[in-house]
């Protein structure tokens, strides 16, 4: 899988215009003094892939507390190192798996 960025000098002028006419909101002021300022929380791969896959999960089925989704989510998916590779063999392997369900 290859991904490339392509930013013109037009997404340039229009993300700092954003920026600038959204600085002095107090909710992106809060965000970044509570988000950005202190101490930043120390984050891995390991932990990205982790949020991203339950992401991805929590986008093809509801979820709220006690759902399925999210008890996988907070045991199995918690047990087990997740890297790129891991994701992307899971992400196909229930492709698949759909691809079966629908046709059955």
């Amino acid at each position: 899988m290859k991904f490339q960025w392509i930013i013109t000098n037009e997404d340039i002028t229009l993300i700092n215009k954003f920026v600038n006419n959204h600085k002095e909101n107090n909710f992106v002021k809060n965000r970044i003094q509570r988000n950005l300022v202190d101490n930043p929380i120390p984050f891995s791969k390991e932990e990205f892939w982790k949020s991203m896959l339950a992401c991805l999960l929590t986008t093809q089925q509801r979820s709220w507390p006690n759902s399925k989704i999210s008890k996988f989510i907070n045991t199995t998916l918690s047990k087990y190192s997740i890297n790129i590779n891991t994701t992307l063999s899971f992400l196909s392997n229930l492709s698949n798996f759909q691809k079966k369900s629908q046709t059955h």
